[in-house]
């Protein structure tokens, strides 16, 4: 009894260090939990309601954590039940504005094409956004994430959006990394100094210890790095393949991420003109796995009739493809957690 009252008031203290955002983060990780103990206990319900507040959380660290509020024109913003619209409507219109301040020429055609694909899936996305205080389309959505299949618009949107977001990240992967590469080596054969060539070497060598722990190829990194080389592309594309676009981007753009270590070498403008395309990426793939989950909250605590049947049975009827919701909102919130830092 002393040791819990002890460890209560540790919890207590700890508290009160935390900045907001990190609040947030471990109340998401609390919410998972909770989701998976329910979906246990066949409360499957509560346990898909639970898993949305998660991943809803989170996304509020996020913004939080990014000082994303100040550019809001309310501050009643963070308060939505609709975080995905903050990330698709605010932000990612921010970072476009952000991303014209630097010459996007830079980064070529090819990478441009790719970008604005994602533009348009977070367009599409913003459309289905805005339909969905209305309870039908929220009921098309809510199906829709456990393939409940209709012929609805909406459903039909959803799959298109699906459909774009398979086929972007591959060429988006060869397309942002080519171009990438290529400022890259032309940055790297510009360090005449000892010192610089030093801190390139050690970059280099952290680089392949990185590439070697995720099963990369030896060779991997020299090839990245030779221009007339393209062993390395074969190997991303397994990669993605194997460990699907989402884990793929973490692992490969994330912040310790496989060129973590080289990006750092670059100069300040090489940098910022891939800050961009990299953010417009993540809230991409991101967004739909939000956008899928939010019917959740509602539904999930409050049963109603859809299609001549209570949405708690059709829970325990697809309860695989909603446990695939939870894991899904768990990934979300660790991808969301690498994005803050």
């Amino acid at each position: 009894m002393i040791i819990q009252f002890i460890i209560s008031i540790n919890d207590w203290v700890y508290s009160l260090t935390m900045e907001f955002w990190e609040y947030q983060i471990n109340k998401a990780h609390e919410n998972i939990a909770l989701s998976k103990k329910l979906f246990d206990d066949e409360k499957f319900g509560l346990s898909a309601f639970h898993a949305q507040q998660g991943l809803e959380m989170a996304i509020k660290a996020f913004c939080y954590r990014k000082k994303i509020d100040e550019i809001f024109e309310s501050e009643k913003s963070l308060k939505t039940h609709l975080p995905s619209a903050v990330l698709i409507e605010k932000y990612f219109r921010y970072i476009i504005d952000l991303d014209n301040q630097f010459d996007r020429r830079s980064r070529g055609e090819e990478l441009e094409e790719q970008v604005n694909k994602v533009i348009s899936i977070l367009e599409k996305l913003k459309s289905i956004l805005d339909g969905l205080k209305y309870h039908k389309k929220m009921n098309q959505v809510w199906k829709y994430s456990l393939k409940i299949k209709d012929d609805s618009k909406v459903q039909k949107a959803l799959e298109e959006i699906q459909q774009m977001q398979s086929n972007i990240p591959l060429n988006f992967f060869d397309n942002f990394i080519e171009t990438y590469r290529s400022e890259l080596v032309e940055t790297i054969n510009k360090k005449k100094y000892i010192k610089e060539q030093q801190r390139v070497q050690k970059a280099i060598d952290k680089a392949k210890k990185t590439t070697s722990d995720l099963g990369f190829s030896k060779n991997f990194v020299n090839s990245f790095l030779d221009i007339t080389s393209n062993q390395w592309k074969s190997e991303i594309k397994s990669f993605v393949i194997t460990h699907g676009a989402i884990r793929s981007f973490d692992i490969v753009m994330g912040e310790d991420g496989l060129f973590s270590n080289l990006y750092g070498i670059t100069n300040k403008k090489t940098q910022n003109s891939f800050v961009s395309p990299r953010w417009l990426a993540w809230i991409g793939l991101i967004s739909p796995s939000i956008l899928l989950s939010f019917p959740h909250e509602q539904i999930g605590r409050y049963p109603v009739m859809i299609d001549n049947k209570m949405s708690e049975d059709w829970y325990k009827e697809k309860k695989n493809e909603l446990l695939l919701i939870i894991e899904d909102c768990a990934f979300g919130i660790k991808r969301i957690k690498e994005m803050i830092y």
